[in-house]
């Protein structure tokens, strides 16, 4: 889900040598000025939706995902195919032992091969604190959560879970035992896990 440490967790796997992918990053990479997405979304908007510098303007997208369904399906039609295509091509480029990739709101394991499904899962009211140290509006806030996937189908999708409740250290400390477990999946080709 939104802002759940999810970037830091990649960032604690990375220290480990796993190589990851951000569905994040992708995304604001093909929404960059000139990109096919980018146009694309122009063409669907608007020049409203631009800034002065003629970038996409991130917070009428987000107020636009917030209030308008039909708009959110739309962008998701657009969008999703052309991440899933970049990050399957990078898992096949993956020279780690097995590598992560960070897909927030994902629905199932098919669409992208997954393996095995880590959730870090963090309260709401953390989730909150966070939204608010990145400028967002309360408003703003309570919209995105709105539109997470809920936290029960979130986890009955996890074969592994981490809480992270507590401080970067510890959230560090269960990255590590987790890549040792992963380290022995990988070893023994459980679970599908590929060496």
């Amino acid at each position: 889900g939104i802002a759940s440490g999810k970037s830091s967790v990649l960032h604690f796997f990375q220290k480990l040598g796993i190589e990851t992918i951000s569905a994040d990053v992708i995304a604001k990479e093909i929404l960059k000025k000139n990109q096919p997405t980018y146009l694309a979304i122009l063409n669907h908007l608007g020049p409203s939706i631009l800034l002065n510098n003629q970038e996409l303007d991130r917070a009428h997208l987000r107020e636009k995902l917030i209030t308008d369904i039909s708009f959110k399906k739309w962008l998701e039609n657009l969008t999703h195919p052309i991440i899933r295509k970049k990050i399957l091509a990078s898992i096949q480029q993956s020279k780690s032992a097995y590598c992560v990739v960070e897909i927030p709101l994902l629905q199932n394991r098919t669409d992208y091969l997954i393996d095995r499904i880590l959730w870090v899962n963090t309260p709401e009211d953390k989730q909150r604190i966070y939204l608010k140290e990145r400028g967002l509006k309360s408003n703003e806030i309570e919209g995105l959560l709105k539109i997470q996937i809920e936290k029960r189908r979130q986890k009955s999708l996890a074969d592994d879970i981490i809480e992270n409740v507590a401080s970067l250290q510890e959230l560090e400390q269960q990255v590590q035992a987790l890549h040792t477990k992963y380290l022995k999946l990988v070893s023994t080709n459980v679970n599908g896990l590929d060496s």
